[in-house]
C-alpha cells in the first residue's frame, strides 16, 4: 500500500519507524533534526526553523527519507495519515 506525502511515494508496508522531529539551527548555521520533546524542553534556547518526518525502512539498504514541513500542524496531519495506513496493514 502506497501513500504520497509531499510528492514522495512511500510504500507503507516497508516503513519500520517514523520519527517526528523539530528542525533547529545550530551555532554553525546548519539545520539539524532533534526530538520534539527536547525542542519543547529547550524552547527558550533554540530557534525552531521547521519540522520533519524521518522515515526508516525495513530494508537496511534503503536510505532514510526526510520530509520537511514549515509548520507543526501540517506535519501532524501527514503523520496521522501515515499511521492510519499503517494500522490498516496490521489489522
Amino acid at each position: 500500500m502506497k501513500i504520497v506525502i509531499k510528492d514522495k511515494s512511500i510504500d507503507v508496508s516497508e516503513i519500520s519507524r517514523v520519527y517526528p522531529a523539530a528542525l533547529v539551527k545550530t551555532e554553525e548555521g546548519e539545520i539539524s533534526p532533534i526530538s520534539l520533546e527536547w525542542a519543547e524542553s529547550h524552547i527558550d534556547s533554540v530557534e525552531i526553523s521547521g519540522f520533519s518526518l524521518i522515515f526508516y525502512f525495513k530494508s537496511e539498504s534503503k536510505p532514510t527519507l526526510d520530509i520537511r514541513y514549515e509548520n507543526f500542524d501540517e506535519m501532524v496531519h501527514d503523520m496521522e495519515l501515515i499511521f492510519e495506513k499503517l494500522s490498516n496493514i496490521q489489522n
